[in-house]
């Protein structure tokens, strides 16, 4: 059983495996064409329909789709990370959580914390302030279209499929990592739509107000009808002003820290087949990108920085990649004076990351901090 946590024993690792899960399930997923996956999210929409129209009404005409974003809202200010979770994902997900932290004897996460970090998008890092949102008002809701629709129950079917995957296979001492690699692999797209139990929904654009500083921001909320109750999924319900509002200039190494890693997320689940297992640079000049992965799709990753920090192009910034972290180095436009940095190089766990902080210090200039990361990227892939 050891064995098989090497591809699934942090739950975000977990995560990565089911919708970043490399070449050969992108491309099956790539030969499935429009009128197959529509005709199939048709069909089982009418069969859903069928089955479950009676238990669908009821249970959904008790609490309207408003109703189920105030109620996340709530919990979300509350940070009640445990209810949050809950409703963006199918019902018994906590069994996946809690074989992780079950087998899980090098992090030694709790489920709490595995909770959390999966939440990091909405909610930021432990250490960050957190920022308490009301719904001004409700913009517009209109059904998802068909791409939306696919595209979650996807997503959505590949967290059921874990569920069953634990259930089914979680307590045999025979099925390693690699037997777990091939029989996801060896899934069809349509069986995650199916497992999905996700019939249809919609996207809700609100208006947001920061609770502290009174700014009010649009944000983006998806809400599915699953099983005749509704789930959510949030990954933009903040919008791409709030987390910076509270944040002073100086301080946008942090903010760009957490937006690429929410990319990095975001790119792993589109099945980006990024290994990230290369260090490489990103800067504001692209000229000045370094041994950057012939699969990075810098333009992608650039339009969804954006979404979580719009305020990027008012800095002169570097970003060193490795092992599916960003670490940051930048300084406002308009006061080059100040340069900031985080994390904090030094410290990190990472040999390659730590020898850069060691080499920097704090009278270093952006371009010598810079130069300094490239030298230990090119010493090491000298090696």
């Amino acid at each position: 059983m050891k064995r098989i946590l090497s591809g699934i024993i942090a739950f975000t690792a977990v995560m990565g495996i089911l919708t970043g899960c490399g070449k050969k399930t992108f491309d099956k997923a790539e030969e499935v064409t429009t009128v197959e996956t529509t005709a199939a999210a048709e069909e089982e929409t009418t069969a859903e329909a069928e089955t479950d129209e009676n238990t669908s009404e009821a249970d959904i005409s008790n609490a309207s789709c408003e109703d189920v974003i105030y109620e996340f809202i709530d919990a979300y200010n509350a940070q009640d990370y445990q209810k949050t979770f809950e409703m963006q994902m199918p019902d018994d997900i906590m069994k996946v959580i809690d074989f992780t932290v079950k087998y899980d004897e090098k992090e030694k996460r709790d489920a709490n914390e595995i909770i959390r970090v999966f939440q990091r998008g909405i909610y930021g890092n432990a250490d960050d302030e957190h920022i308490e949102v009301k719904i001004k008002n409700i913009i517009e809701k209109e059904p998802m279209t068909d791409k939306e629709l696919l595209d979650l129950k996807y997503s959505f079917g590949m967290y059921a499929w874990m569920i069953k995957f634990v259930d089914e296979k979680g307590n045999d001492p025979d099925f390693d990592n690699d037997s777990f690699e091939e029989e996801i692999t060896n899934t069809n797209i349509n069986d995650f739509l199916e497992l999905s139990d996700i019939s249809d929904g919609y996207r809700v654009e609100m208006e947001l107000e920061n609770e502290k500083t009174g700014y009010t921001y649009e944000g983006n909320i998806y809400v599915m009808n699953y099983k005749g109750k509704w789930k959510i999924n949030a990954k933009y319900i903040l919008g791409s002003n709030m987390i910076n509002s509270l944040k002073p200039l100086e301080g946008f190494a942090r903010s760009i820290y957490n937006a690429q890693n929410s990319a990095i997320v975001e790119m792993d689940e589109e099945c980006a087949g990024i290994g990230w297992k290369d260090c490489f640079i990103i800067c504001s000049d692209e000229s000045k990108d370094y041994n950057v992965p012939d699969e990075f799709e810098r333009d992608i990753f650039m339009k969804k920085i954006r979404r979580y920090f719009d305020a990027i192009d008012k800095t002169e910034w570097f970003s060193v990649i490795y092992n599916g972290i960003s670490h940051t180095v930048a300084y406002v436009k308009d006061k080059p004076e100040t340069i900031e940095t985080f994390p904090d190089l030094k410290y990190d766990k990472e040999e390659i990351i730590s020898a850069m902080g060691e080499k920097i210090s704090d009278d270093m200039s952006f371009d010598e901090r810079y130069n300094i990361c490239v030298d230990v990227i090119k010493n090491k892939t000298e090696e």
